[in-house]
């Protein structure tokens, strides 16, 4: 939507030029071109065109759900997603939107609380302060990444036979299988290593990386030349204006100090600010109206997450005030095509509604979505504004089940195949001992491992995504880390200590392990 107004208001000003001059031109198409040019509007046309593909492809694609939603009673989730093209991961979405539902009612009901209802508090402090004051009796979380674990390991197609299923028929009669060793069965099809190396060919050790160079050389330090190259780069690509370029030149990395204005240049689709100060505090409003059962759960989940680490607490008022805002942005639902739960709201005259308006239910690990964006941007409303673009674009895609190309069971399914193909030795290990690694490695994916890395590692992490506009890179570093963690894997002799040997990923570099992973040297194991 945001882009075919951009779109169309280029046309508007290119047919104003074009009446302007008295006289319709004969070759409307260089005439068209030529206005474009003297109305410098070619890095704004540019960039729309850029944005407009990026959600043209998979990534973006996104359905309206108006209509759908129109003929379900209360408290009844939409089926499926309209863009799900399979029958059996649709039966998977309805029974995952059950369960959510239930979970909402249940804990409407164990707290004795509506869903939604009006608020009495006229300032946007005093809407926070009766939030705090009056918490919720009985707390549980709607879901976590556990949760959809299990949910993957359910997913089965019907219609699909494994090529190569040996079947032998025993005396008994029994047949039997050899199966895949991973925890997801559906055939996903996942790119190769040689596809990911022609994707991320950008991070190969010949090219220079921020989270290499600029943290040491040969242990003589950081290359300080580097850094500045790449900062003046920077400053460079900002001044160009560049959609596009913005976003290749995350492929190696943003220098902290501009890595907000470049990730804004790659993802935003406009510069106004103002605009988006404006839209902020609308939300903020509509907080100040209702009060939202979620919205206790949200707090009670960014609370969570500052006590447990010592990283945010400093931004707790900024997560909780861009996290309460993405519940009401009804942009992110349309922009996520979300199915949204409907539900009965009190006070008032009776009425029923999408619920909540942005589409995010609360779930544990959900704030740490926004807190490494904290880091960046000291403005909340232009932290907000890349937090919905990051939302919307990528991380909405990783507690949703959904055969996207980048959706969570995807994602895992590459991992399975990654590590199959190159520590096969590990698997069969893991599968003896009867480790779950989905039990660690779906939180890491959910939360696009924030919480589980320090900040810095993080965000460069999040720069590959951005650069390479993938969420591959998630599975790759999660199959990268079980093979640099492999001797003391195959040292455990129960899952239980497997998972105690993951369980801790601090100090770890992303680059590195990326780099070693796709494109290891010919001397390493």
């Amino acid at each position: 939507m945001e882009a075919n107004l951009a779109i169309q208001e280029v046309k508007n000003k290119v047919i104003e030029h074009l009446l302007s001059q008295g006289q319709l031109p004969s070759d409307m198409q260089a005439a068209c071109l030529k206005a474009i040019s003297e109305l410098g509007l070619e890095v704004h046309f540019k960039n729309v065109i850029h944005q407009t593909q990026k959600r043209g492809t998979e990534m973006g694609t996104t359905t309206s759900t108006q209509g759908t939603n129109s003929v379900l009673p209360a408290g009844i989730p939409l089926p499926y997603s309209p863009t799900e093209p399979f029958d059996f991961m649709r039966a998977a979405q309805l029974r995952w939107w059950q369960q959510v539902s239930t979970r909402l009612s249940v804990l409407a009901t164990t707290n004795n609380a509506a869903l939604a209802t009006p608020r009495a508090a006229t300032t946007y402090s005093s809407a926070i302060a009766s939030l705090v004051e009056a918490p919720l009796k009985r707390t549980m979380f709607v879901y976590d990444p556990t949760d959809l674990a299990e949910q993957l390991t359910k997913l089965a197609n019907p219609n699909f036979v494994p090529e190569g299923l040996a079947l032998r028929q025993e005396c008994s009669g029994r047949a039997h299988a050899r199966r895949w060793w991973g925890r997801i069965q559906v055939q996903f099809r996942v790119k190769s290593t040689s596809e990911l190396r022609v994707q991320f060919a950008a991070l190969e050790s010949r090219f220079p990386q921020i989270g290499v160079e600029d943290q040491f050389v040969s242990g003589l330090g950081p290359d300080t030349s580097f850094v500045d190259a790449r900062y003046a780069r920077a400053q460079q690509v900002l001044s160009s204006h560049d959609s596009a370029a913005a976003q290749a030149f995350c492929c190696q990395g943003c220098p902290t100090a501009l890595r907000a204005d470049i990730w804004a240049a790659a993802l935003c689709d406009q510069e106004d600010w103002e605009a988006c100060a404006s839209h902020y505090d609308r939300l903020q409003e509509a907080v100040t109206r209702h009060e939202l059962l979620i919205d206790k759960l949200l707090l009670i989940e960014i609370k969570n997450l500052c006590d447990y680490d010592d990283n945010y607490f400093v931004f707790y008022t900024t997560i909780r005030d861009i996290m309460l805002a993405l519940t009401r942005d009804t942009r992110v639902a349309a922009a996520c095509g979300v199915h949204r739960v409907r539900a009965a709201t009190s006070g008032g005259e009776a009425s029923v509604v999408d619920y909540p308006p942005g589409g995010l239910i609360p779930f544990r690990g959900c704030a740490f979505y926004a807190a490494p964006i904290c880091f960046l941007a000291a403005d909340p409303p232009r932290a907000y504004e890349l937090l919905r673009q990051m939302y919307t674009r990528y991380f909405s895609l990783l507690h949703t089940i959904t055969s996207h190309t980048q959706g969570l069971p995807r994602l895992c399914r590459l991992f399975e195949s990654l590590l199959h193909t190159h520590q096969p030795h590990l698997c069969r290990h893991l599968q003896a001992i009867s480790c779950d690694h989905l039990a660690v490695v779906v939180p890491w994916l959910v939360q696009a491992f924030a919480g589980f890395l320090e900040p810095l590692q993080v965000m460069l992490l999040w720069d590959r995504i951005v650069g390479f506009d993938s969420l591959e890179p998630l599975a790759v570093l999660a199959a990268a880390i079980f093979a640099f963690r492999k001797q003391k894997l195959l040292a455990c002799a129960s899952g239980a200590d497997a998972l105690r040997v993951l369980g801790d990923l601090r100090g770890l570099m992303v680059v590195p392990l990326l780099q070693h992973c796709l494109f290891p040297r010919p001397d390493s194991q």
